[in-house]
């Protein structure tokens, strides 16, 4: 999202929130910087307060394609409930990218599931 910077407008600059927890001040955890300009200062953000969420972003002259470029890739990161269809991020899923032996446990978990909706069915038999 920062390769729009140069095409952004603002004048206001944040600064990560922070909060008390027990002794110590930590940067607020629902706060969560999404542009920042050259000088590394904010200039955009999300801001979570259960159920909601606040964006805001800069001016932009013509911003369909930040817009486009945020709903397709940030946003769903951000919110995967309000973006379920998406598919930026299912790369997980693809074997190429499965960690050593999980492949392995998908096998036994399927073969235990098999084994226990076997042993369910034939228990509803005998009742």
């Amino acid at each position: 999202m920062n390769k729009y910077n140069s095409e952004f407008s603002y004048k206001n600059i944040f600064y990560h929130p922070s909060i008390w927890e027990k002794e110590n001040q930590i940067p607020d955890p629902n706060f969560y910087p999404i542009v920042q300009n050259l000088d590394e200062e904010i200039v955009s953000f999300a801001y979570y307060l259960n159920p909601c969420c606040l964006y805001l972003f800069p001016a932009l002259k013509d911003n369909s394609n930040f817009i486009i470029e945020f709903l397709e890739s940030v946003a769903p990161a951000l919110q995967p409930k309000l973006f379920p269809y998406s598919n930026e991020h299912k790369w997980i899923n693809n074997e190429d990218y499965f960690l050593p032996n999980y492949e392995k446990f998908l096998q036994e978990k399927k073969l235990l599931k098999e084994q226990y909706l076997k042993a369910i069915k034939k228990k509803g038999q005998r009742n």
